[in-house]
């Protein structure tokens, strides 16, 4: 096993020797981490492709920054009237579709948080 502490001669020197073994390491588990599991909610992602725009395009006609609107594919309940006003406006998207991809994903949440509790 190599230990992940240095030495105080490495402190001394600026050398670590574990370096490469530890780049290597975080490149396996960014491969790995990127291809495991998708972190956005699939059914926004669906409807929001479903318009033709890139989520860039969408996020900014709409005045959102990027990771904004990256945030709310990952939580949809997040989504209030205002944003979904804001969405619809940009994407002509009915209302009531982002409403409903919202209120499942937050009933979906609160069901699983009763079960693991």
């Amino acid at each position: 096993m190599i230990s992940l502490t240095m030495s105080r001669e490495d402190w001394r020197t600026g050398s670590i020797p574990e370096l490469p073994l530890l780049r290597m390491q975080k490149f396996k588990t960014q491969k790995g981490a990127s291809m495991a599991e998708k972190k956005t909610y699939e059914p926004l992602d669906e409807l929001l492709k479903s318009t033709g725009m890139t989520y860039k395009a969408i996020a900014r006609k709409s005045g959102l920054e990027d990771y904004q609107l990256y945030r709310l594919r990952i939580r949809p309940s997040k989504l209030n009237g205002e944003l979904i006003s804001k969405l619809v406006d940009a994407t002509k998207l009915d209302e009531r579709k982002l409403f409903d991809i919202s209120y499942f994903f937050a009933k979906k949440v609160d069901i699983s948080q009763q079960k693991a509790s």
